[in-house]
């Protein structure tokens, strides 16, 4: 039987080392309580990154009032999280769901008389552990010297070592290899990760986005970085799609045309709706049937999703058709 439970996981964070603690302060697990959660992921944009981000907003409610006022639990701003789900009511095997940083811990009085704690949910916030290198002791001597932005120069080296040296192995390529392996023969002289990732899109059309991920059993975020191409048939990256009709497709894609600014091009997008599960997510090929029982093909873009352990869980995606163009402008 389909029935959805989830694992909140709370955990101390030092900011100033980027450290997070071995072992959760505090685990709500809802198979094993009366504790019932919402929670909302969608995609936001970072504003010290310009990256594409998970971010969530999560609801828990049949909890003490004290719940965010105790002091032997302990929540507090930036306290990092994790939430692990389960789909089946007779399975104890959880799935990684989301994980960061949480902001200010509120709390909810409704009028029916219920209460609930709040929570903010952003792994953006762990960007500041790629930004650091792009600084430096103003006084390289000095222990307590502040830190001063770092001018870097990645002229000479391919764009996949650029990226790898920023990003510390923390990132997934898909790239095509001949753009991976470009050197960069022009001046590319970044201060921050925002110049970085600006100078990657303006001048190669590679973008970032952010999936948290469940790295060691820590808590953690992967960056991929996209070619801003159609993949061809054959290719690396065109493979066999998952049927979204065997994840409780909730109904026919609705179709969307955005209008693509760099190409002046109307692209082709749809719009699905599915049980929620771990195995789709973005760069995922998919297929399904349009309502003239046409084949469509195509990559998730973006995902979202709303979920509780007394109600519907779904998944939300924007699929970019493989046939995307439909015409110029």
């Amino acid at each position: 039987m389909v029935k959805y439970d989830f694992k909140i996981e709370f955990y101390n964070y030092d900011d100033t080392n980027y450290i997070i603690a071995s072992k959760p302060k505090l685990t709500i697990d809802t198979a094993l309580s009366k504790a019932y959660i919402e929670l909302t992921i969608g995609n936001n944009y970072g504003t010290e990154s310009g990256m594409l981000y998970k971010a969530g907003s999560l609801k828990i409610y049949n909890v003490p009032q004290t719940f965010n006022e105790n002091k032997q639990l302990n929540i507090k701003f930036h306290d990092a999280v994790k939430i692990s789900y389960k789909k089946l009511a007779y399975s104890n095997e959880y799935h990684f769901l989301l994980n960061g940083l949480i902001h200010t811990p509120m709390d909810t009085d409704y009028l029916s008389r219920d209460f609930s704690v709040d929570y903010d949910i952003t792994n953006s916030i762990l960007n500041y552990k790629i930004n650091s290198i792009f600084r430096e002791p103003a006084d390289p001597t000095s222990i307590n010297s502040p830190l001063i932005k770092r001018n870097i120069n990645f002229k000479g080296k391919s764009i996949g070592e650029a990226i790898s040296t920023v990003f510390k192995g923390n990132e997934e390529l898909h790239l095509p290899k001949n753009i991976t392996n470009t050197k960069i023969n022009r001046a590319f002289t970044c201060s921050s990760l925002n110049e970085f990732l600006t100078a990657l899109a303006r001048n190669y059309t590679i973008i970032c986005k952010v999936e948290p991920q469940d790295k060691n059993n820590n808590i953690d975020s992967v960056y991929h970085f996209y070619y801003k191409t159609v993949p061809k048939e054959g290719g690396d990256s065109f493979l066999k799609p998952l049927a979204l009709e065997k994840f409780g497709l909730h109904f026919i894609p609705q179709q969307e045309l955005k209008y693509s600014t760099e190409t002046r091009q109307q692209l082709v997008y749809w719009n699905a709706q599915v049980l929620y599960t771990h195995r789709i997510e973005v760069n995922t090929r998919v297929s399904f049937n349009d309502r003239f029982n046409n084949l469509i093909t195509g990559v998730v873009e973006e995902t979202s999703g709303s979920l509780s352990n007394r109600g519907a869980c779904v998944l939300n995606l924007s699929i970019k058709d493989d046939k995307s163009t439909l015409a110029s402008i």
